[in-house]
């Protein structure tokens, strides 16, 4: 059926857009509301006592098209270093 302008029928708000991210913003809000914290900052901080949220927390650093091996040193884990745009070289270590 071909598109016909000032049709009736249109949905003019459009079809929402992944409700369920919606939803998931909401509860991120309300939950951090209460607890006092938003949750990236708790996830951080989680990391820095917990080698396999740490580990989670690298992995992510570095883009998902990259397979990446995380070394881990008594309570740190150290990433291998990333080429930045500019030439230089980021080491990422995770921990105390």
């Amino acid at each position: 059926m071909p598109f016909k302008k000032d049709d009736p029928n249109i949905n003019r708000n459009g079809r929402p857009r992944k409700p369920e991210i919606q939803a998931l913003r909401d509860a991120l809000d309300k939950v951090a509301q209460e607890k006092g914290v938003e949750f990236l900052e708790h996830f951080v901080r989680t990391a820095y006592d917990n080698t396999s949220v740490a580990t989670a927390l690298a992995r992510k650093l570095i883009a998902d098209k990259h397979s990446v091996e995380a070394e881990v040193k008594g309570e740190i884990v150290v990433m291998p270093k990333v080429k930045l745009k500019d030439g230089k070289e980021l080491e990422t270590n995770v921990g105390t």
